[in-house]
């Protein structure tokens, strides 16, 4: 994070396209790994019903920005001219400037596992571990670099079916997220309204996720409430694409769009994080998964386009069909993976069969005694 603060405060001085383009590709690459490692970082730390919760704190934050980052892009930029720098140049540099102290002082705040936290004491390092341990399995718990382990998490049929329904949910989320002020003013509000009217969709979606992690967290299941929310979420498209003319029901389609989307980010990273055993595996497996959801982010800036405005219809019957596809592979998910629970609990052995007491070691999630979430 340190080199994307970097880049990000180098972007303010940018003279030309050639320069611009290299900054955002370096941009692109320092940021790629942010989010998985801190995906990573959170299972380290915390047992799989605890996973949610915390990860839903860490996509709240971004849907609180998102909230109020037209307020402070407003504010920031109200700079222009002072020290012979543009506003937008301003804006580059204090959230360059402000990354760099944070990720800075994380690097001495932050570390990396239990076992070498110096601020725990012996029995509350002995505590961390072996919470996470007994929580994992015994036979699936693994610290040390595995390369059986990225072998086998490219070779995971789960894990593909996870990247496929996070990558229809980020299509969604990104192009809701860019385009709300626009979809917002298409609905016969201006300009300053639009924005404002722009934040409620993100705070709601940040009230739902809290709650939606607290609940999966107690009942330790999250298929079933990701599948509620891509519900949820298609009700809001919905509204949004039915021919009315009453502003105020498509303003709450927008709004019951956001409250539904936002709490599906998490919640799919979780029911992906629990079902990996190994720090390798899991390592790998939320990196391909948030890597090929984050194309996404390429085709949602292509969804709404000025043409279809003011009903963006094409933008939101999009939406709408990937929401679609994502709750028929969630359902297909949850029915793999209770089936998977019933031959491990029904005949451990045929899981066992013919492997040697090292290849038993390196199953991870694949060994019996650890049960996949639902």
């Amino acid at each position: 994070m340190v080199a994307w603060g970097i880049v990000m405060t180098i972007m303010a001085f940018v003279k030309n396209f050639s320069q611009l383009m290299t900054a955002r590709f370096l941009l692109g690459a320092f940021e790629s790994g942010f989010a998985p490692g801190i995906i990573f970082y959170l299972t380290k730390w915390y047992k799989k019903s605890e996973q949610n919760y915390r990860i839903s704190l860490f996509f709240a934050g971004a849907a609180i920005a998102g909230a109020f980052n037209s307020f402070l892009a407003f504010s920031i930029t109200s700079l222009d001219g002072k020290f012979g720098l543009n506003g937008w140049q301003w804006l580059f540099m204090i959230d360059g400037v402000v990354t760099v102290i944070i990720a800075f002082l994380s690097y001495f705040i932050f570390p990396d596992y239990a076992e070498t936290a110096t601020w725990l004491t012996e029995n509350e390092r002995k505590l961390a571990i072996e919470r996470i341990r007994l929580d994992t399995g015994e036979s699936a718990y693994s610290t040390h670099f595995d390369k059986f382990q990225i072998i086998q998490a490219f070779k995971d049929l789960k894990i593909y079916i996870f990247m496929v329904i996070y990558f229809c949910i980020v299509v969604i989320l990104f192009s809701f997220a860019f385009f709300i002020p626009s979809i917002v003013n298409g609905l016969g509000f201006n300009t300053v309204i639009s924005q404002l009217l722009s934040s409620p969709p993100f705070i709601f979606g940040c009230i739902s996720s809290i709650i939606i992690a607290k609940l999966s967290g107690r009942y330790k299941v999250y298929g079933p409430y990701l599948i509620f929310n891509l519900l949820i979420s298609m009700m809001g498209y919905i509204l949004l694409i039915v021919p009315s003319d009453t502003t105020s029901l498509k303003y709450i389609g927008a709004c019951i769009a956001g409250l539904g989307i936002f709490a599906c980010i998490p919640t799919s990273l979780t029911w992906l994080t629990s079902n990996l055993a190994g720090d390798s595996k899991r390592a790998v497996g939320s990196a391909m998964m948030i890597a090929w959801g984050n194309i996404g982010g390429v085709v949602s800036g292509q969804l709404y386009r000025s043409s279809d405005a003011p009903a963006y219809k094409t933008g939101h019957s999009v939406a709408l069909s990937l929401l679609a596809v994502a709750v028929i592979l969630s359902i297909i998910q949850y029915y793999l993976l209770n089936r998977a629970n019933k031959y491990k609990l029904k005949d451990p052995e045929r899981f066992l069969k013919g492997l040697n007491e090292e290849e038993v070691m390196n199953l991870g999630d694949l060994h019996p005694s650890f049960i996949y979430s639902l």
